[in-house]
């Protein structure tokens, strides 16, 4: 057998999918400094770069039997240029509001409101197909992108898209039927 510096990236994904240790460093070793210095580009931060790269490499690892990669350098690089623009609105919404939302005295009655309308939401997902209500609950409430989507469950992200679609129109559905506050918190979908 040829040594893994050797194998083609196709190649090392077959074995790598087979769980080899070994194809795994080779792929890592192969790409990590052209990920670093694009990933270095996007965020201008060593230490967020290396998280990412480092929260990317041990998603691959975690799901390699479930990952379908047919260009490993592209996967490679959407991988990462979609953690550091997640990580780019994370430390947007920290470093400009944080402030800015500690300062807030929160209104109990809007409070309740909010916990109303989560309610109201979840409860006419409830009445979505299995999917639909899967897809729609970790788009709105575990934030999880279309592509995360896509990914864990296996499905093109056409699908996903469709899906939410479907999962909107019923939920605004339900929430203008009520007539409730919910109406005025649409944006919230």
């Amino acid at each position: 057998m040829k040594s893994y510096k050797e194998l083609s990236d196709t190649e090392l994904v077959i074995h790598f999918t087979g769980e080899n240790q070994q194809a795994f460093n080779e792929i890592f070793n192969r790409y990590w400094k052209q990920l670093y210095k694009y990933t270095f580009n996007i965020l201008n931060d060593s230490a967020l770069t290396e998280d990412c790269l480092q929260e990317v490499f041990t998603n691959i690892w975690v799901k390699r039997n479930e990952l379908e990669i047919n260009n490993l350098k592209n996967y490679l690089f959407s991988s990462v240029r979609f953690r550091a623009i997640s990580r780019i609105r994370q430390a947007k919404f920290t470093s400009i509001n944080e402030e800015i939302i500690d300062s807030l005295v929160v209104d109990q009655e809007i409070l309740y409101d909010v916990v109303e309308l989560e309610e109201s939401i979840k409860a006419a997902a409830e009445q979505l197909t299995d999917r639909c209500k899967e897809i729609f609950l970790r788009s709105r409430f575990q934030h999880q992108s279309n592509k995360e989507i896509a990914e864990s469950l296996n499905i093109s992200i056409r699908t996903v898209e469709n899906q939410l679609s479907i999962a909107l129109k019923h939920v605004r559905n339900v929430l203008q039927n009520s007539g409730s506050l919910a109406i005025l918190l649409l944006f919230y979908l």
